[in-house]
């Protein structure tokens, strides 16, 4: 009756967890059991990911399928090394996550649970954020304007070409 128990509430927390969670064989990348978030992430329902080899979650092309990718080794090797995964959704939609792994022991098997964050919104507003930097940063050093930035000290942080020209001045 304890085991009973016990099995209920690591189900019930299990399935209550807000980020996707894949748990695979270490030795063959199968993927043994996963929780509604990663039905959810992945766009695909635990049967279908069950069984399922872990390189079949990633985009087409970028690596071999049926064969342990690097990542996974990387987790398999460094559980707690947190790195960036790209994955493909069962629609083809391609998403970043943060991925932390635990290797674990049970009934003979050694597993690896994986806790996945998605970060592909974010990454995407860096990368715009990134962009439009570079945008303005152009535009600032090449403009016919002056172009200064002070610190709140009155240090200068940055001054454009077109203010050097004007006033003699050299960057230094």
């Amino acid at each position: 009756i304890k085991t009973r128990e016990n099995e209920e509430k690591f189900r019930a927390l299990y399935a209550s967890v807000m980020d996707p969670i894949l748990v695979a064989e270490t030795d063959t990348g199968i993927i043994v059991e996963c929780n509604p978030a990663a039905e959810e992430l992945f766009r695909r329902s635990r049967m279908e990911l069950l069984g399922m080899h872990q390189s079949d979650l990633h985009p087409a092309g970028e690596v071999v399928p049926h064969t342990t990718t690097p990542q996974f080794l990387r987790q398999v090797a460094s559980p707690d090394h947190v790195q960036e995964v790209r994955f493909s959704r069962a629609d083809g939609e391609i998403r970043t996550s943060l991925v932390r792994a635990s290797v674990f022991h049970l009934q003979g098997r050694t597993l690896i649970l994986g806790v996945f964050h998605d970060i592909t919104e974010r990454k995407a507003v860096e990368e715009a954020l990134i962009k439009s930097e570079q945008k303005w940063r152009h535009v600032l050093l090449n403009t016919p304007q002056i172009g200064v930035s002070l610190d709140t000290n009155a240090k200068v942080l940055f001054v454009n070409q077109y203010f050097l020209d004007l006033t003699g001045w050299r960057k230094e």
